[in-house]
């Protein structure tokens, strides 16, 4: 049995207050006319309260009325062998059409771990290129979860991507792309100016030499220039200070691109001054691999380079086969999955009780009335 909101059985402890007040009410003692008192031999008086229960099936059927209610709000659900051959008929599909469809895959998982108990299944559709769903994508989702992919349409032949600017001997150069099934060629087409450090790079004075030739390498090889507005400062060799909270939506994202793409272990804070990202790190500007972090760096600050909806190569149909699997068993139900539970079972039972003890109520008024008419006869 699962219970859908079980903190509502706190109620229960509330039982107690009817027994306590039929326990501790002050009972009041019937009066009788008697002519005299002269021919009663006096005695000692001590006052004696009544602590006995006067009914107890009225109460109980009290009781039972608020225990009943308390479950139902409690929300009860018995997962029946009709209610798991109901779940196993029933398959709850979401369907992805995102060009790059492994952000279409996290979100089509989301949906379904909110959706009543039953096999689920998602489909894959679109022109599936290289690169927009991957083995890492396909081991996210849970393994009950059945996959399929439909192929809608067949990538171009050859694609040219918008010019992007890179940063090459001193200058910005705008890089032309193309695409096709057997090479990619790149062509610069135009110098757009004279390249500006977009990242500041700090360390201590014992190695400002190694700092300048950072800056050097920034400025001479070939590496992606900063979108306008973007610019970075790293600190090496720094003992992780306190950094400002990160807040901006474009530095989160660069700092996850920096984690994600840093090829090994390297301790890596992050925080913000202004519009700038400030990332401090233990290493050493000396150091061999600090050159390529700043490589890293520079790639956050620029507009990402992965875009699978311009690729031009599909997916291998053999490799979609390998991925394509059906719906597994229904999971275990949450109470969030449930759609339909047994409390309407438990408030016709209240009502029940309620019409049950009415009657009660009503005989013990008539048999109470009925007693006093006879002492008054």
């Amino acid at each position: 049995m699962i219970w859908l909101y079980p903190p509502a059985a706190i109620a229960l402890l509330a039982l107690a207050a009817p027994i306590v007040v039929h326990v501790l009410v002050r009972q009041r003692a019937t009066r009788i006319a008697f002519p005299t008192l002269r021919f009663i031999r006096p005695h000692r008086l001590a006052s004696v309260r009544r602590r006995a229960l006067d009914d107890i099936a009225l109460l109980t059927i009290r009781l039972a009325i608020f225990a009943v209610a308390v479950a139902a709000v409690a929300g009860p659900f018995v997962a029946t062998a009709a209610r798991r051959r109901e779940w196993d008929a029933r398959t709850i599909r979401a369907e992805v059409f995102d060009p790059d469809s492994r952000y279409g895959l996290s979100r089509a998982v989301v949906w379904l771990e909110r959706q009543p108990p039953g096999r689920r299944e998602i489909v894959v559709r679109g022109p599936l290129p290289l690169g927009s769903l991957t083995a890492t994508d396909i081991a996210m989702v849970p393994s009950h979860v059945g996959l399929r992919f439909e192929r809608t349409s067949v990538p171009t032949a050859t694609r040219t991507l918008p010019a992007t600017p890179v940063i090459q001997n001193g200058r910005i150069v705008e890089r032309e792309t193309t695409l096709n099934a057997e090479r990619t060629s790149v062509r610069d087409v135009a110098v757009t100016g004279t390249a500006a450090p977009a990242i500041e790079i700090a360390a201590p004075a014992e190695e400002h030499a190694a700092a300048d030739g950072l800056r050097r390498a920034l400025l001479n090889e070939r590496i992606a220039a900063a979108l306008p507005g973007r610019g970075a400062r790293i600190m090496f060799a720094s003992e992780a200070a306190s950094l400002s909270t990160v807040s901006t939506a474009w530095i989160a994202d660069a700092a996850a691109r920096i984690s994600r793409d840093t090829p090994w272990d390297v301790d890596l804070a992050f925080g913000s001054d202004g519009n700038r990202l400030v990332v401090e790190t233990r290493m050493h500007a000396t150091d061999a691999r600090a050159l390529t972090l700043v490589h890293v760096l520079a790639r956050g600050l620029a507009s990402p380079i992965e875009r699978p909806a311009d690729e031009v190569v599909p997916i291998p149909d053999a490799q979609l086969s390998a991925w394509t699997r059906g719906a597994g068993p229904v999971p275990e139900a949450a109470p969030e999955m449930i759609d339909r539970d047994d409390r309407r079972w438990l408030w016709a039972t209240v009502l029940l009780l309620l019409l049950i003890e009415s009657v009660l109520r009503r005989d013990r008024k008539q048999s109470g009335v009925a007693k006093g008419s006879a002492r008054a006869a």
